[in-house]
């Protein structure tokens, strides 16, 4: 289970009509929802690559001390554990991407960290869902309305 989460509101009344399409048609919505789960993983790990947030906004630089010390010029990404433990599982009726790392949420939301909260971190948001995973998703569920 994910030690955090963040729940994103999008207008998605057309999701829901196809959906329920889907359902109406007797069809399990669990392959599609598996699929959109594993679109919305891809997506959000490519975030770190592209070192975005989920509208394409670059995260905030390092600053000139940290970076510095840090041995990889990318941020978030001094280990692969953050980017590599975020994970989607099935939840009644869709879909959760989050991570257990204990330190997920500072980053996606910013904060004062460290000793005595010494650190002022950055939000740098890498959960969430873009304009192109919302049209993924709607691909994802008319080609599993159209089988």
């Amino acid at each position: 289970m994910p030690a955090f989460k963040i729940d994103v509101d999008i207008d998605d009344r057309i999701l829901r009509r196809a959906l329920r399409r889907l359902e109406a048609a007797g069809a399990d919505l669990t392959p599609a929802l598996k699929d959109i789960g594993e679109a919305l993983l891809l997506s959000t790990q490519q975030r770190f690559s592209d070192q975005v947030d989920p509208d394409g906004r670059p995260w905030k630089p390092l600053s000139d001390e940290y970076r510095r010390r840090k041995k990889h010029p990318k941020i978030l990404t001094e280990t692969t554990n953050l980017r590599g433990r975020i994970v989607w599982q099935l939840v009644l009726g869709g879909v959760e991407v989050g991570t257990d790392v204990v330190y997920a949420a500072i980053h996606q939301f910013g904060g004062r960290a460290g000793r005595e909260l010494a650190a002022e971190i950055p939000a740098r948001p890498y959960l969430g869902i873009s304009a192109q995973d919302r049209d993924d998703i709607r691909e994802i569920i008319l080609s599993h309305i159209l089988r």
